[in-house]
Order: C-alpha cells, then structure tokens, then sequence
C-alpha cells in the first residue's frame, strides 16, 4: 500500500483544486501525487503542474519535507508522513519582494556613478565613485541567493553578475587596491562605459523578467 503523504499547494493553485490547499494523498513518488491530484481534480491542475513531456514546469517548485527536489525528478521516492509543497516560482514572499528590490538598489547606484564619472569626479568624490561600485557585488550576490527559487530572478541576477564583476575590478583600481592596467584614465573611462552597459542590460534584463513573470502568472 502506497504510504500517505501531506500535500499542500499555494492559493494561485487551489484555484484549480476546488479551492483546497491541503490533501492526504497515497503516493510512492512526487509523479503519483500529480496523478491523483488529476484523477480528483480533473486533468486541468496537471496541465499547470507538467509540460507535453510530462516534466515539471520551469516554474513550478516543489519541496519535500522543506527540501527542494530537482525538477527533472518526479519519481522521487515518498515515504510515510512526508510533506510536498507545490508552489508557482513567481509565488512571491519576503525574500521574493527582497530579491526585486536589489536590482533597483543596483540600478540607483549605477545611476550616481554616472553622474559622478560625468561631473569628472576627484578625490573623495572619486573614492565614493569606486566604493558605489564595489557595493554592487554583495547586492548581486544577495539577489542571486535570495532568488535561488525564482527561476526567473536567479536568471536576471546571474546575467548582471559578470558585468558587476568588471566594475568592481575598474572600481579596486581606480582606488588603488588593484594595479592599474593601461593607465588611469583607460580605466576610469571603462568603469564609466561600464556602467552604461550595467544600466542597459540591467534595464533589458528587467522588462524581460517583467513580461515573463506576467505571463507565468497568466498560466497559473
């Protein structure tokens, strides 16, 4: 007999389970309980939960006993009295609204370092210019860890990342904590022409995670 686990999914998705959030379902995998959640429900929730293929959706996470299970994985085994928890990625939560607000953060910053790199900053006003950029790798870096079940954020924070990279390293020589490579000005010039191409991507980066969270939510 196939043990008895917890089941519970968000609200986006109950829509679709006559408004229920928790089951007690007989499953031995994470596949089974799709099934049954199907065979109850009707064939609908499946169609949210799996693509033609029958593989989880991109944005579609489950956790078991609070760990995350790898998508391409339904046939993990369940055992008596284990927990799975379905959400949508774009769920939401603290440490979602978090990871969105980083970007912005980000975005601010690239801002006054161009204006700073434009004005021709000096002195302490050039050491603001070069710190404002070092910062910007522990907010990508928090973004990226507080996105790590946001597939869509995680995307946008890691395609930020290497650019990011580049301006802290212009930004550790302009201060003097690097040697400087091709002189002063060079380098101040490719920090400044970096961070208009952090701005744009960034820009980019974030209309496309806009579009593709709205239509994930239309799908759920």
């Amino acid at each position: 007999m196939p043990p008895k686990v917890k089941v519970t999914v968000t609200a986006v998705l109950a829509n679709y389970l006559g408004g229920k959030k928790e089951f007690l379902i007989e499953a031995s995998n994470l596949r089974n309980v799709v099934e049954a959640l199907a065979e109850q429900y009707g064939p609908e929730i499946k169609r949210r939960l799996l693509d033609e293929e029958g593989r989880l959706r991109r944005y579609i996470n489950i956790y078991v006993n609070d760990a995350a299970v790898d998508a391409r994985n339904l046939d993990v085994e369940l055992k008596e009295g284990d927990e799975v928890l379905i959400l949508p990625a774009v769920s939401g939560g603290a440490s979602s609204r978090a990871a969105r607000l980083l970007p912005a953060l980000l975005a601010v910053g690239v801002l006054i370092q161009i204006a700073l790199g434009e004005i021709g900053a000096r002195g302490w006003l050039l050491m603001a210019h070069a710190i404002i950029g070092l910062l910007g790798l522990p907010l990508t870096a928090a973004a990226i860890y507080l996105s790590r079940s946001d597939r869509i954020g995680l995307a946008s924070s890691s395609v930020l990342l290497p650019i990011v990279l580049a301006q802290v390293v212009f930004g550790m020589m302009l201060i003097g904590w690097m040697p400087v490579v091709g002189g002063h000005d060079v380098i101040e010039g490719l920090h400044r022409s970096n961070s208009f191409v952090l701005l744009g991507v960034g820009a980019a980066v974030g209309i496309v995670a806009g579009l593709l969270r709205r239509r994930m939510k239309r799908l759920t």
